[in-house]
């Protein structure tokens, strides 16, 4: 998947992040980098929003998780995050990028779990950088199950 074709999937199946003026600029195998404009995420103190990078930062995480779920072959719909919090070291006040990163060795354990359970989870990572400063960091816990639910 391009990263403008994950784009276009999280614009269509998470509405809301159509709306905070994010580009995915690169994605891999292991990483996700978005680009992301101030001017759609500001508060009244002229920086971004909490809420915004919260969105932001769960948006990435979940966009390579989604990624490397299809890379690897996984059929599966039933993604969720299960757990999320966010540190806000300093205000934003440009433009800014959201990366994270799914080390290879954390998901082979992943995949090695899910097919032995039918059911994983993994505690993906993002950072907000702006100016060269670390403006909040990000950590969320993601489920795939391929268990059938009645």
């Amino acid at each position: 998947m391009t990263p403008a074709q994950l784009q276009e999937l999280l614009f269509k199946n998470i509405p809301i992040c159509s709306k905070l003026g994010i580009e995915i600029k690169s994605v891999t195998m292991t990483d996700i980098l978005i680009q992301v404009t101030l001017e759609p995420n500001l508060n009244h103190k002229g920086t971004a929003f909490g809420g915004s990078q919260y969105a932001i930062a769960t948006a990435a995480c979940y966009g390579l998780f989604l990624h490397v779920l299809q890379l690897n072959g996984e059929k599966t719909q039933d993604l969720v995050i299960a757990e999320g919090a966010m540190k806000y070291k300093k205000p934003i006040s440009s433009d800014f990028i959201v990366a994270s990163h799914w080390s290879l060795e954390s998901q082979d354990l992943f995949f090695k779990t899910l097919t032995r359970k039918q059911r994983a989870k993994v505690k993906l990572e993002a950072r907000l950088e702006f100016l060269s400063n670390l403006g909040s960091s990000y950590e969320g816990y993601f489920i795939a199950s391929n268990k059938i639910s009645n």
